[in-house]
């Protein structure tokens, strides 16, 4: 392990193939590029590896590689469910704002990866605008690619279906299985999502009933959240340090929210 990461840095990011492939996002050096291409799993994941090394070695350059591809998903590439990759041909992009409804892909494995992603990129910043993104997936683009017994699955998200026995219905399984165990391990990691923490700060970013227990302020903070969120905005979290000390909790506004109000 050791080895790999005191070379991955200068295996990927400087390296330029031959072939020119879209499809796995090889087509120029990472450090370089500033629209998110080809296989939508694919290029989540190599983000999300990206992310890591950039934390790890403290590399601005592939950080700002991140943010520019960031940008361009989550502004002309992303569906308003979260869902992305467009396209059946590639399973993956195209162009910017090809974003149609009754043939979109919007691969759950793909809804998935961008949760992971987005969850890298907040370790960077403590900024809502990527939880944001993780709690549209988790609501809409990964949620729906499974039944609500939990035993069927979509491989694709469309946003329109006539719904007619030929038509879009979830599956027990699948040839290409990725999804249902994809979905699965999102579902059963949740509690990585909802906090984060600081040596000053505990940090809400997702509104989910359920406790925690976090290092801040040179002790354990204990964290119970109640809450029918999305069903209804009222959250109440109650606050347990094992002694009295003085740290901050911040908590994130969503961007939907265009009026709060906080009661102590």
């Amino acid at each position: 392990a050791g080895l790999y990461w005191s070379r991955s840095p200068h295996i990927r990011a400087d390296y330029t193939p031959t072939c020119g492939y879209d499809y796995n996002q090889s087509h120029k050096p990472v450090r370089e590029q500033d629209e998110v291409v080809g296989h939508a799993v694919r290029a989540m994941d190599l983000y999300s590896g990206m992310a890591d090394v950039a934390a790890e070695f403290g590399d601005e350059e592939l950080r700002t590689a991140c943010d520019r591809l960031w940008n361009n998903l989550t502004s002309k590439r992303m569906y308003i469910t979260g869902g992305i990759g467009s396209s059946r041909y590639n399973e993956g992009f195209t162009e910017d704002y090809d974003l149609p409804n009754v043939t979109a892909y919007a691969e759950t494995c793909a809804a998935v990866s961008l949760v992971f992603w987005a969850h890298r990129m907040l370790q960077f910043e403590c900024d809502g605008r990527y939880a944001d993104v993780m709690e549209r997936v988790l609501y809409n683009g990964a949620l729906s690619g499974v039944s609500l017994d939990g035993e069927k699955f979509f491989y694709e998200n469309p946003l329109a279906s006539s719904g007619g026995i030929h038509h879009h219905h979830r599956r027990a399984w699948y040839e290409c299985p990725c999804c249902p165990p994809n979905i699965m391990r999102l579902i059963a990691s949740l509690g990585n999502y909802v906090y984060s923490q600081s040596e000053t700060d505990a940090i809400v970013h997702l509104y989910v009933g359920g406790s925690a227990s976090l290092h801040v302020a040179g002790q354990t903070v204990g964290l119970r959240m109640d809450t029918r969120y999305p069903w209804d905005g009222k959250v109440i979290i109650t606050v347990e340090p094992e002694t009295p000390a003085s740290f901050g909790l911040k908590l994130r506004i969503p961007a939907w929210c265009h009026q709060f109000s906080l009661r102590v």
